[in-house]
């Protein structure tokens, strides 16, 4: 409010008393032409009691006026006292601008919000508070004001005095001020506002980020209109242009596989009833070109009505088509794998038993070493002491002796063909070239043994595993190769030990179709490879028919190694 409204007012209780109204009436008459006063005594008394009269009425009139009047400044006088503590006691800042733009009035909150009192704030550019990038958004907002009439409204940021900056809502409205143009701006700092949208800004450009890293498109459904927003990455997922897909629910329904929507109506009803709130359905969808596609959709209400109803959802679309396609290749191999376990399983059974028929075979054939041999020598001597007396020649005593001989050397020999003693006090390499010699002493085979590389001190069990295979082996050539020579060659390169047997001799087909090796004497190729591979090592054969054979058996020295004494 300015001074000449205060001063108007003071001078009104004055104005409208009834001494200032005759004096003004008297000045009026005087003015008037003298003739109107002297006419007056042409009246008649009738004449005059009727003016009298009307005058008096007159009179009571202007004093019902003058109350009225009264009455209106009481009320004009209240408001403007309100309109005074709504001003100054408003949480918004109000500033009247001149048509130059500088400040004539502001209230409390005004020189608040720009850091400057309200005295100083008088005859100050207003847009000396806007920031200089933000001016032309104030202009052309208070322009069209001005051109309009109608109210306008923007947002800015301003400066304060001493340079920190805020955001700010500005209204503008056109107004007269003493009777000049003015305009009233209405100041809101909105910076709360503007640091919450701006961290939701944030917010969903990582969101949008993260989605669009991993390939996941959005969507969001209004349920009460049936209104979705597909996301552009939701609908390359399929296929599509972002042109191609309206915002019907439909859309997504109709794409659903038949088989695979029961399952979402499912979710779909227990979210209507309130049980949960998310959802995620694995399920195929309809491309564009024809195919299905598996994804995985994840969906939450956001939004309930006061009855529980959802009324929004939002959620994702990911592709896991590879992962589907991995999970089946695992079931296939799964599948496969365990054909291959029942498989190998009674590949393992049958070796069982050909090695429980080995082993059989073993026992026989020393039982009928024991029989033929160490038994007849026995059963003889028994019989020679049973005719043996006093009067015996000495050369029947001699007889008797040389059988026992006989006897201790076959028992001696089954012995070493069992477990030599030269193996275990010497070791395996000097148990081999006792071997050679018993081959070429028995089989009249010549075994060559060559050794590479020093040796390292083996587990004994394991000595004497290698020496019955070797063995066995040298064994299968005299028997079956049709040749008179043979060699066992022993490498040793640090980390492995490897034993070859080899020959030139007639060889075999070690491919029959029957999925087992060739038998080679009482213990088997079987039963060699299955005891080399179940130490951690392997066995390798090299024949064919008319070409030899060659089969390497190869230890990892950390498996047959003894360990040094501490």
């Amino acid at each position: 409010m300015t001074g000449n409204s205060k001063r108007s007012a003071d001078a009104l209780p004055e104005a409208i008393s009834g001494r200032a109204l005759h004096q003004r009436a008297e000045a009026v008459l005087r003015e008037n032409d003298v003739q109107s006063a002297e006419s007056l005594d042409t009246l008649s008394s009738e004449e005059i009691k009727r003016l009298l009269y009307e005058l008096s009425v007159h009179q009571v009139e202007l004093k019902m006026q003058n109350e009225n009047l009264h009455q209106s400044y009481l009320a004009l006088e209240t408001s403007q006292a309100r309109y005074l503590d709504l001003y100054h006691m408003a949480p918004v800042g109000y500033c009247n601008i001149s048509e130059q733009g500088l400040i004539l009035q502001a209230n409390p909150a005004a020189a608040t919000l720009l850091g400057v009192s309200r005295n100083k704030l008088v005859k100050r550019v207003f847009a000396r508070h806007i920031l200089k990038e933000d001016a032309d958004i104030y202009y052309l907002c208070r322009t069209r004001c001005k051109m309009n009439g109608e109210p306008m409204a923007c947002e800015l940021r301003m400066v304060k005095r001493d340079g920190a900056q805020f955001w700010a809502k500005l209204e503008i409205v056109a107004v007269q001020d003493r009777g000049a143009s003015a305009l009233l701006i209405v100041l809101n700092d909105i910076s709360p506002q503007k640091q919450a949208e701006d961290a939701l800004r944030k917010s969903e450009e990582r969101l949008k980020f993260a989605l669009e890293g991993s390939g996941d498109g959005m969507w969001d459904w209004n349920i009460e209109t049936g209104e979705v927003l597909y996301s552009k990455r939701w609908k390359e997922l399929l296929g599509f242009a972002e042109s191609e897909i309206g915002n019907d629910i439909n859309e997504w329904a109709k794409r659903v596989h038949p088989e695979d929507m029961p399952g979402v109506v499912v979710n779909q009803q227990a979210n209507a009833k309130g049980i949960t709130d998310t959802t995620v359905d694995e399920l195929r969808m309809l491309c564009k070109d024809g195919s299905w596609k598996w994804m995985l959709g994840r969906g939450m209400v956001v939004s309930r009505d006061a009855d529980g109803k959802p009324l929004r959802m939002v959620g994702t679309l990911s592709d896991i088509s590879g992962r589907k396609q991995t999970e089946e290749q695992l079931l296939k191999m799964a599948a496969g794998l365990d054909g291959m376990v029942g498989e190998r399983t009674k590949q393992l059974r049958d070796i069982s038993a050909q090695l429980t028929m080995t082993e059989e075979r073993e026992r026989r054939l020393l039982a009928q070493d024991l029989h033929d041999n160490l038994g007849q020598l026995l059963a003889v001597i028994k019989i020679k002491l049973t005719l043996l007396d006093a009067d015996s020649p000495p050369s029947s005593v001699r007889q008797i002796i040389d059988l026992v001989d006989q006897a201790e050397q076959a028992a001696r020999m089954i012995y070493s063909e069992l477990s030599p003693p030269i193996l275990q006090t010497l070791g395996l390499m000097p148990a081999f070239q006792w071997l050679a010699d018993e081959m070429e002493r028995r089989y009249q085979l010549a075994v060559q043994v060559n050794i590479y590389g020093e040796p390292k001190p083996l587990i004994k069990e394991i000595q004497a595993m290698l020496f019955r295979s070797v063995r066995e082996l040298l064994i299968n050539i005299a028997k079956h190769a049709k040749v008179n020579e043979a060699s066992l060659s022993c490498l040793n390169d640090g980390n492995w030990m490897s034993l070859v047997v080899s020959d030139s001799g007639c060889g075999f087909d070690q491919f029959d179709g029957s999925g087992f090796l060739p038998e080679c004497g009482g213990f088997g190729l079987n039963s060699v490879h299955e005891r080399i591979v179940n130490l951690g090592g392997e066995m390798e054969i090299d024949s064919s028919p008319g070409n030899g054979t060659t089969i390497t058996l190869s230890l990892p020295h950390h498996v047959i190694a003894a360990k040094e004494p501490q």
